[in-house]
């Protein structure tokens, strides 16, 4: 968003009181199961722009301590981060078995191989379907908070499947903010484009697609 939407969304929504932020980051933690970033306020209407807060309190942190969201300073140092770490793996390993009871309700069970080694390459991905053609396709759920994180995650798993010319599905799973239609602009934008096999899909699109 540019320094000019911002103002424009300040603006519209007034003065912003200590109230209305409040109520602003409980709401999309409602929605998200999560607190916003920096640049979650600058994607939502419901809140103010980052540079507001910055202004106004010197930073996403130092507003969390004058609401008293949580008792951590610095959510990228320290005893924090092992325990995001933590409820991240715990999330994937859930993610991954609810994953695992949509797919047997669409493909019989002994088509849906969990951890699979596919070779050339030794990768091990998600899930890989077998077809009754005794072909394929390989899934590879993921998180990822924002857009620009996807992007750095896309990257990587491209670089890991280069070597495979079957159909490959990168899913975003757990982030209902980012749409289909997000992630389809994204890519088209993108210097280097995924080869025709692989397919970046939110776990919403892919299931409507099935």
């Amino acid at each position: 968003m540019s320094k000019a939407l911002n103002k424009r969304k300040d603006n519209a929504k007034g003065r912003w009181t200590i109230d209305k932020i409040e109520k602003g980051i409980l709401e999309f933690f409602d929605r998200y199961h999560k607190y916003p970033t920096t640049l979650d306020f600058d994607k939502v209407d419901f809140l103010p722009s980052s540079r507001l807060i910055q202004r106004n309190f010197g930073g996403i942190v130092k507003l969390k301590e004058v609401l008293k969201i949580n008792d951590v300073k610095n959510c990228s140092k320290g005893e924090y981060r092992s325990k995001i770490a933590k409820a991240i793996y715990n999330e994937s390993v859930e993610y991954e078995q609810i994953f695992y009871k949509f797919l047997i309700t669409k493909f019989p069970e002994i088509s849906v191989h969990e951890h699979k080694i596919l070779r050339p390459g030794h990768i091990c991905c998600d899930f890989f379907i077998y077809t009754s053609t005794n072909k394929g396709f390989a899934i590879d759920i993921f998180y990822a908070k924002d857009t620009f994180s996807l992007t750095g995650v896309v990257n990587i798993k491209c670089k890991r499947y280069a070597t495979l010319n079957f159909p490959i599905y990168f899913i975003l799973v757990g982030n209902n903010f980012i749409k289909q239609c997000d992630i389809d602009v994204l890519l088209y934008n993108k210097k280097n484009m995924l080869p025709n096999n692989i397919k970046v899909i939110t776990e919403e699109e892919f299931k409507n697609t099935l």
